[in-house]
């Protein structure tokens, strides 16, 4: 379904050209569920505003390509571009009260991309009802009229997804959408976005820095750092041999059932570089503990670990 191909996307800025993602290529089959995990500032949203079109173009440098069901998205016209949004391909933002207008109650809101993609017409109240019924939100009928600010939390998070499954999408694009909740209330909307891969087929990229959520929700994984994948592979299989040191750090500083157990959490040390000021060679290599000399010197090439398992790690070549 997806095919991302050696992407690279720079920001123009008063310091000059800035690296945000750095030669990434992903591949997402129908159906299925992609993790892309990482600290804040690795380039994770990026990738996804990258897939949709949403970086201003003016002061951004797209390189490498984006191939959605045989069509190179970087070659559409913008016109073509917004009728992909939406009813081809939606995103779930991370924070719904940045996402929400204020002004408009969440039955329009959830109705507007029905009307822009002229879909539903006549229907448009009953296919809001049901969407509301579907994400789980209480007495829709009810509250179909009410405004953001009358919605908890979670229940505006619900109201994003009912938005962004209006138009019955192919590729459901989640940046973080748990991370402003409590715990249970996360573990909520997990379920269901499982759920609407498995009765809608929909396959879905999920973007987070919370490795276990990851693990329990998406079959591959993508560990990014510094705006590069440093390791892919089969969710099973991040999860349970890591190679690369930064991929084990994640681990670590958080608590996975049946591993973790009993087991010291540790944190990494230091922080994500400056994308403006990246280090030579592996920018993992100043919080390394395994760095080595040719870590500081360039940049690792990719190792086959297995079966969809690869790497890029100084250590593993050597």
């Amino acid at each position: 379904m997806l095919d991302i191909k050696h992407l690279s996307v720079k920001f123009k800025t008063r310091h000059g050209m800035v690296r945000a993602v750095s030669e990434v290529s992903l591949h997402l089959d129908k159906g299925r569920i992609l993790g892309i995990v990482g600290e804040s500032g690795s380039g994770k949203s990026t990738v996804l505003n990258a897939i949709l079109r949403l970086l201003p173009e003016k002061d951004v440098l797209l390189e490498g390509r984006i191939i959605y069901e045989g069509t190179d998205l970087f070659a559409l016209s913008p016109q073509a571009m917004r009728a992909v949004r939406g009813k081809e391909i939606s995103m779930i933002f991370q924070d719904p009260m940045t996402t929400l207008n204020p002004v408009y109650n969440i039955g329009n809101q959830i109705a507007e991309s029905l009307k822009i993609h002229g879909l539903y017409r006549g229907r448009e109240r009953e296919r809001v009802l049901e969407l509301m019924q579907e994400v789980g939100i209480p007495s829709p009928e009810n509250r179909v009229l009410e405004y953001p600010h009358q919605f908890s939390g979670g229940m505006q998070q619900r109201a994003i997804i009912a938005i962004a499954l209006a138009c019955e999408p192919k590729l459901l694009l989640a940046d973080e959408p748990t991370t402003a909740l409590d715990v249970t209330i996360q573990a909520q909307i997990v379920e269901l976005l499982r759920k609407i891969n498995r009765t809608h087929h929909t396959s879905i990229i999920l973007v987070t820095h919370n490795l276990a959520l990851a693990a329990d929700l998406c079959e591959e994984i993508a560990v990014m750092y510094a705006g590069r994948i440093v390791e892919k592979g089969p969710a099973e299989v991040i999860l349970q041999d890591p190679r690369h040191p930064y991929t084990r750090g994640l681990l670590s500083a958080v608590p996975l059932p049946g591993i973790t157990h009993g087991a010291r959490l540790t944190t990494i040390p230091g922080t994500v570089p400056d994308l403006a000021d990246l280090p030579p060679g592996c920018a993992f290599h100043p919080r390394c503990p395994l760095a080595g000399k040719e870590c500081a010197r360039l940049v690792p090439e990719p190792v086959e670990a297995g079966d969809r398992h690869v790497l890029w790690c100084w250590r593993e070549l050597n």
